[in-house]
């Protein structure tokens, strides 16, 4: 179940991809509104609190996202371009009315069940102030799963032996999608970077031949259900009404989908 609200809640996220600030508004370039926008709950923090926080991405991304940034822009200036970014987007895909009330309502309940422990990013979005519309506050609910299962997944891959870019590497190969698709052209890593974890992953059994064994496809989804697990609780908190709020959101989730 706590896949299936995160897919949900991450496509009702991804309309700030579609916002035209995400290519570089207020003085900011992509990398900069991508990693400002995204910390900015937790105060002014380092390019290496950052770091550790986000895991999965190369330090010299971050630090050309973050360095210099805190100087120009206030991190409350920040949380509230970011809303101001996806109201268009939101507007054009979630509808008003009592279904949105009824979505709002059952992820928040549902996320005050959450622990904060081990969930830095969850933490600092549930202190912010309510957004001011309906669709604002849906999102903000849904960048919060999003981040809960984020922070959740950086423990379970770690406590798996893995490092930032051989999980990257082999959620590449158990997606079966091109080697450096995302570990280089979003994660900002190098291709020497991924070779090298290529390697590694061959040395450990987790794949061969370009492609993931059944030793790395189990590794991957002991991952996977080792995430879940810290999620148990907002599943819980739902209880029988856990489809009923993934149908309330699957229709929000393909409109922002097919506008991207």
């Amino acid at each position: 179940m706590s896949r299936r609200l995160r897919s949900r809640c991450e496509a009702i996220y991804g309309v700030m991809f579609t916002a035209p600030e995400y290519q570089g508004a207020h003085g900011l370039d992509t990398a900069q509104w991508y990693m400002a926008g995204r910390v900015a709950p937790l105060g002014a923090v380092s390019a290496e609190v950052a770091c550790a926080v986000l895991g999965t991405f190369d330090p010299r991304l971050v630090h050309a996202g973050l360095d210099g940034v805190w100087e120009r822009l206030s991190t409350d200036a920040m949380v509230s371009l970011k809303l101001d970014s996806v109201r268009p987007g939101l507007a054009a895909a979630v509808a008003e009315g009592p279904e949105l009330a009824e979505a709002i309502a059952l992820l928040s309940d549902a996320l005050g069940a959450a622990p904060f422990a081990g969930a830095p990013l969850f933490a600092a979005l549930s202190v912010l102030a309510v957004p001011p519309t309906p669709r604002e506050h849906l999102w903000r609910l849904c960048d919060m799963v999003r981040e809960h299962r984020s922070d959740a997944h950086t423990g379970a891959w770690r406590a798996a032996g893995l490092d930032p870019v051989e999980v990257n590497v082999l959620n590449e190969l158990w997606r079966a999608v091109p080697i450096g698709a995302v570990s280089c052209r979003l994660m900002g890593w190098d291709r020497t970077d991924v070779d090298a974890a290529i390697a590694r992953l061959e040395d450990g059994g987790l794949a061969s031949n370009g492609a993931i064994t059944p030793a790395g496809t189990e590794l991957r989804e002991e991952i996977e259900m080792a995430t879940s697990a810290q999620q148990a609780a907002i599943v819980k908190a739902l209880g029988a009404d856990a489809d009923r709020l993934l149908g309330l959101l699957d229709p929000w989730a393909h409109a922002v989908a097919g506008a991207r």
